[in-house]
């Protein structure tokens, strides 16, 4: 949750929105739902199965759009590449988690996306014994994240893996 909280507080503002799948995991459901709002960030979920729908939910304070796949519970898949030509076609992010699948199985990146995102408690740390996200894109992106990261999170006395 840290590799996502991160992202979408360094890359959105009040005021604007972000389209989400409407099946996400449920800690970041909440995030989305009441999280977000609380900063003046409004989430419109869609079903990211369709690109048509997706391509409707976006409005003009729309900045990213972000799912899982594959999604956690159900296993859903999302067709990145049909999704991230949505998005670069409104100048808009593709943030995906990709936490399921690993960049063993799936390379979101290779697909179209911006920022991939990574527990890695779960798979690619596999014993329980990591706790641990990763933020994988371009280096504008990542410097972004990494700034906010250390004025707010390190002054905060929280640590952080370096990269």
């Amino acid at each position: 949750m840290a590799a996502i909280s991160a992202t979408l507080f360094s890359l959105l503002q009040s005021g604007d929105e972000i389209v989400v799948d409407q099946i996400v995991y449920g800690t970041a459901f909440t995030l989305f739902t009441q999280g977000l709002s609380r900063f003046g960030i409004h989430a419109v979920f869609a079903d990211f199965t369709r690109p048509e729908t997706v391509a409707a939910a976006i409005g003009p304070k729309t900045r990213a759009i972000y799912f899982e796949t594959t999604a956690n519970p159900n296993l859903r898949l999302v067709d990145i590449a049909a999704v991230s030509a949505i998005a670069r076609g409104k100048g808009l992010l593709t943030i995906v988690d990709n936490t399921f699948a690993t960049p063993v199985l799936q390379r979101p990146l290779e697909h179209g996306a911006d920022i991939v995102l990574h527990s890695a408690t779960k798979y690619l740390g596999g014993h329980g014994d990591l706790l641990a996200g990763a933020v994988v894109g371009r280096k504008e992106h990542i410097d972004a994240i990494r700034l906010q990261g250390l004025r707010y999170f390190t002054d905060a006395g929280t640590a952080g893996a370096t990269p």
